[in-house]
Order: C-alpha cells, then sequence, then structure tokens
C-alpha cells in the first residue's frame, strides 16, 4: 500500500512539473511573440516617422521657393512703379 501511495504521489508530481513546464513553455512563446510584435511595430513607426519627416522637410522647401518668388515680385513691382514714376515724372 505505502508502495502504491509512494508511486501516485510520484505520478502526481510528475503530472505537475509537466504542466508547469508545458506553462513556462506558453510564457515564453507569448513574450517571444510580443517582443517580435513591439519590433515590427517599432520598424512600422521608424518608416512612418521617416516618411512624414521627409514630406515635412519637402514641405518647407516648397514653401521657402514660394517665399522666394513672391520676394522677387515684390522687388519686380517695386521697380515697375519706380520707372512708371519716372516716365511721368
Amino acid at each position: 500500500k505505502a508502495y502504491q501511495e509512494t508511486s501516485a504521489m510520484k505520478d502526481a508530481k510528475r503530472r505537475l512539473k509537466q504542466r508547469c513546464e508545458t506553462d513556462l513553455k506558453h510564457v515564453h512563446d507569448s513574450i517571444q511573440k510580443a517582443d517580435l510584435e513591439d519590433a515590427e511595430a517599432m520598424k512600422r513607426f521608424a518608416a512612418q516617422k521617416d516618411k512624414s519627416e521627409k514630406m515635412i522637410k519637402d514641405n518647407e522647401d516648397r514653401q521657402e521657393e514660394c517665399w522666394r518668388k513672391i520676394q522677387d515680385l515684390e522687388r519686380q513691382l517695386q521697380k515697375l512703379g519706380t520707372e512708371r514714376f519716372e516716365e511721368v515724372k
């Protein structure tokens, strides 16, 4: 009888150990999956950030070009106004 009880206890402990090992493997798998998802999310974020920064830089460059054109047109207007003034004087 003692042998049966000991054997039953060993079996129960073996099953418990196996369940713990299985649970631990699931935890490790979940951590690995979460790490992979985080890495992919960071990669997507970095790509989107680069794209956004390039768009903003391009926008700033085009704005600067527009301001240069405006300043040039203002100088031309001033020159034309001066020429007209000189003509009618």
